[in-house]
């Protein structure tokens, strides 16, 4: 099989500057009938979204666009919305459980990103104006983990995005970006490796519902291991808190990496050039999608995170003010229209 491209030069696709308050054109406006939607997911949750629908013959084929971690409301991406919905591409997006007027309690784990997003895509598939079989998701970050995963237990999606997701297996991913990080901050190698060795050994008690005490004895072993790196009593008891709730033990053992091996449909992964461990992400992601012939991998020189520019020694995890936007929405777009657009006998105005 052919194996993945990575485009390491990206000057023919760089970037349209993300749309501040960016409002659509009227003759775009009369063209796409806005909604607001209500979807039922687990247990006894409803999602407020957005659908855009494009005034052509349906059904229609659709993208589902998520955000990361953290609130996330409705509202991303909002330029590639327009873009898609000017080809025919109907899409929509969500405020995460817990925010916005989306029911639920907030606790931002996988397991509730996974379940919302199939949620929507059921509800997406009980509608006449929507083609079933022509629903794409976009990711970022938690979304992009999230992706592959929804997409294998789906079997009928047409197409993913992944943008700056970390690519893994479950544990080794997690563990892995928080030793970049504690290297970045200038710990040894030795108090590192025993910093994620207890971390790993709590985590592992805590995922297979070990007894209590044995818990309790693998989170004391972590704030020792986080004081003997150099962490002050206090900040150690507070990082070792911070670690310890259900999102962050979901983020532990999320997967994506086995996940995206086995997907045969088309994949389009983007990273970010200056994340955390771009080249070994990069190298994951191109072995994860090796035997996927409509995979392609790009990553974004000098891009942080978020799709903003990075310089190469600004401190860890930060993200300096200002920078330049580096959301290659060019490439995104084109790519989704061209495995989504609809058929040219279903492409007219009603």
């Amino acid at each position: 099989m052919a194996a993945p491209i990575i485009l390491i030069a990206l000057a023919a696709l760089l970037p349209v500057p993300a749309p501040a308050n960016h409002a659509p054109a009227a003759t775009a406006e009369k063209a796409v009938t806005t909604t607001e939607v209500r979807i039922p997911s687990e247990p006894g949750v409803t999602l407020a979204g957005t659908l855009r629908l494009p005034a052509r013959k349906g059904p229609l084929p659709v993208v589902i666009l998520r955000g990361g971690s953290g609130v996330q409301k409705r509202g991303a991406y909002f330029s590639l919305q327009e873009r898609l919905n000017a080809a025919g591409i109907a899409t929509i997006d969500f405020d995460k459980r817990g925010t916005g007027q989306s029911t639920g309690t907030f606790t931002d784990t996988m397991q509730e990103m996974e379940a919302d997003l199939a949620a929507t895509i059921k509800w997406l598939r009980l509608r006449d104006d929507i083609d079933g079989k022509r629903i794409a998701l976009l990711g970022h970050s938690q979304a992009a983990v999230a992706a592959p995963i929804v997409a294998e237990r789906d079997g009928g999606l047409a197409a993913i995005v992944f943008l700056a997701g970390p690519i893994g297996e479950s544990g080794n991913m997690f563990l892995d970006s928080m030793r970049d990080q504690l290297i970045e901050s200038g710990h040894s190698i030795g108090a590192t490796d025993r910093v994620t060795g207890a971390t790993r050994a709590w985590m592992e008690a805590r995922r297979r519902a070990a007894p209590g005490e044995a818990v309790a004895q693998g989170r004391r072993d972590l704030v020792a291991a986080f004081v003997q790196a150099g962490f002050a009593p206090d900040a150690a008891e507070g990082a070792a808190r911070t670690l310890d709730t259900a999102q962050i033990l979901s983020m532990y053992e999320a997967a994506p990496g086995p996940a995206l091996a086995r997907l045969r449909i088309p994949v389009l992964a983007v990273l970010a050039g200056r994340d955390q461990s771009p080249d070994a992400n990069a190298a994951a992601a191109t072995a994860a999608l090796a035997e996927n012939p409509e995979a392609l991998v790009v990553q974004v020189p000098g891009a942080g995170h978020l799709f903003i520019y990075r310089p190469a020694d600004a401190p860890p995890n930060v993200t300096p003010p200002g920078g330049r936007w580096l959301f290659p929405e060019t490439l995104i777009a084109h790519w989704l229209i061209d495995r989504l657009a609809p058929a040219s006998g279903n492409d007219a105005s009603p």
